[in-house]
């Protein structure tokens, strides 16, 4: 008891938080000098850069590079430049998250991509109250600038739903999952991703609920659905969530135990394929 919580520390503890502009230069250089020409080779077909900053702080380090960037603008004219930024500590994701108001106020599109990234770190981890208000200012940004049918509107408001079902408020999450599902569907068709976890996460509030006869046809669409993708992990995720459910009912027969069974063997399997045997999805699939 309390082991994420003496985790959380321990980590604080040991993290140091130092962060300046052009930290170290040599890195910086060699970036210039040597990675970028060799990647701007390399990619001159695809035309797109993603730059991961780890360990990022507050921030100075990405926004170094951002302004090496801007530095050989005409060299990347027509690229697509992405550069992400994260950093373990607690302290800083809550400062970064307590100034964006402060500082985006009167950029919606940019202050709603920031809030759903945030959210969904807070989620992550498993903070569902400091996730919500994050999610439920991205979703009202992202109705405004994308309208209904966004796809920032569509993740930020299933994602509040999960967060609301955590938070035990199911009669708020029901709707925000019903629509989401509805738009996924719409949207992006039966055989895709964000369907599928749409059929995953209003399934699962289904279950909370103790509506298994609503669950279960759903999480059956999401097996033949994830099939017929071709993802492994969320086929594999899928068929774990069906064989628990089949498990949950009252008064199963032995057929369905038997099923059951199959279907976390499949599970297994599957993620086993995709992520290999030692990561933690499939050491989490093989305990169920």
């Amino acid at each position: 008891p309390g082991s994420e919580m003496l985790r959380t520390d321990i980590v604080e503890a040991m993290t140091t938080n130092e962060t300046f502009f052009f930290r170290d230069k040599t890195p910086f250089d060699n970036f210039t000098e040597v990675m970028l020409p060799e990647l701007l080779r390399a990619r001159s077909n695809q035309r797109r850069l993603r730059i991961w900053c780890a360990a990022a702080s507050t921030g100075q380090e990405p926004y170094s590079l951002a302004m090496l960037i801007e530095e050989n603008a005409k060299k990347l004219a027509g690229w697509k430049i992405e550069i992400v930024a994260t950093d373990i500590s607690r302290e800083v994701l809550d400062k970064a998250a307590g100034s964006i108001g402060e500082h985006l106020g009167d950029q919606p599109r940019v202050e709603a991509a920031l809030r759903r990234v945030i959210g969904a770190t807070y989620f992550n981890l498993g903070l569902w109250p400091e996730a919500e208000p994050h999610l439920r200012r991205a979703l009202e940004l992202a109705k405004q600038v994308e309208g209904p049918d966004g796809e920032m509107t569509v993740f930020a408001e299933q994602t509040l739903g999960v967060v609301l079902q955590n938070l035990q408020r199911p009669g708020e999450a029901e709707p925000l999952l019903t629509d989401a599902l509805e738009r996924s569907r719409r949207l992006y068709g039966k055989e895709h991703k964000r369907t599928v976890t749409s059929l995953n996460d209003l399934a699962q509030h289904y279950k909370q609920t103790g509506e298994l006869d609503k669950a279960e046809p759903l999480l059956r669409e999401a097996v033949d659905a994830a099939k017929a993708i071709g993802d492994q992990t969320l086929m594999g995720v899928t068929q774990a969530n069906l064989a628990e459910l089949i498990l949950g009912k009252p008064g199963i027969g032995q057929a369905e135990i038997d099923k059951a069974t199959s279907l976390n063997a499949s599970s297994v399997e599957a993620i086993e394929a995709d992520l290999g045997a030692d990561h933690p999805h499939a050491a989490r699939a093989r305990l169920r």
